[in-house]
């Protein structure tokens, strides 16, 4: 089951390796947006740390590229295609999200199912954000259907007196048929209805909408990770 979709990401990646790189094309909020996304694993030597890179102008390539922040052995991360030796890959921490380029020899594919079992998808999920992380709670019904129940929240500071936060929220709710590792809630048939598109990469969920979930600037947009992992 999971022989055939491993192969068809490494050709993927193998076909991609000569694409030109773009400049700001590797960020961590437009990556529940991006298609093509395989899990990778870090590979490096005992006490290596990997050092990503940004997408700016003359990046990954140039020295300024290079970030502070690394990762090491074992890292999970989500990464697109390979383009020219470098892999746009997105790490998910306990507190923090890691964004940028990585060298291809670098980030190995893991094989991660296909067609998740139901149990897979069911949990609580949840974004970065702290008290204003994402809320995504997935269920499993009796006809093989997944129940999806969302809460997406939008801080935008405080009000001018400092006395309140401003916040705008959002939600979505519904159930369908996941069709391999995609799922798709539609909460109506016209385009100004809410419709989010959820995929699940082994332990990580990755969900994009169409903007009409919520209010301003509210997003479902985000890589979550379910509650206890």
């Amino acid at each position: 089951m999971f022989k055939g979709a491993f192969c068809c990401c490494l050709l993927l990646f193998a076909a991609n390796v000569f694409a030109e790189i773009e400049p700001y094309s590797c960020r961590n909020g437009a990556f529940p947006s991006y298609e093509n996304l395989a899990l990778g694993q870090i590979v490096a030597a005992k006490g290596e740390k990997v050092h990503a890179r940004d997408d700016g102008k003359g990046c990954p390539q140039a020295d300024k590229c290079r970030q502070k922040g690394y990762l090491i052995n074992g890292d999970r991360v989500l990464v697109k295609p390979a383009q020219q030796g470098w892999v746009c890959s997105y790490y998910l921490g306990k507190k923090n999200d890691y964004t940028g380029y990585i060298t291809q020899g670098k980030v190995r594919l893991v094989q991660y199912a296909a067609t998740p079992a139901p149990s897979a998808w069911a949990g609580q999920w949840r974004s970065l954000g702290g008290r204003f992380a994402n809320k995504i709670a997935i269920t499993t019904t009796q006809n093989g259907q997944l129940q999806v129940e969302g809460r997406a929240f939008w801080y935008g500071g405080k009000t001018p007196d400092g006395n309140s936060d401003i916040v705008h929220f959002g939600g979505v709710s519904g159930k369908a048929a996941a069709k391999g590792n995609r799922l798709t809630i539609s909460e109506g048939s016209d385009k100004y209805s809410c419709a989010a598109h959820l995929r699940l990469l082994g332990s990580l969920l990755v969900v994009n909408d169409n903007g009409n979930c919520g209010g301003m600037n509210v997003r479902f947009d985000a890589v979550y990770r379910k509650a206890g992992q």
